[in-house]
């Protein structure tokens, strides 16, 4: 099934994150991924080389 929507996912660069992330672009959906390490952003990316995969580096675990 093929969607077209847009899904905001933490945690996308380790554990369930990668087969989760995987499956959400194979479905069609526009994925804005979050990770902690900056340095793990060029590894996604090459990973999944898909315009419909937008990758930014955040702490979610801070007020700041």
């Amino acid at each position: 099934m093929k969607n077209s929507g847009l899904i905001l996912l933490t945690g996308a660069d380790g554990g369930l994150g990668v087969p989760v992330l995987a499956r959400l672009l194979e479905d069609g959906f526009q994925v804005t991924a979050v990770i902690h390490n900056p340095d793990k952003i060029s590894g996604l990316r090459e990973r999944f080389p898909t315009p419909a995969l937008r990758v930014l580096a955040a702490d979610l675990t801070t007020e700041e």
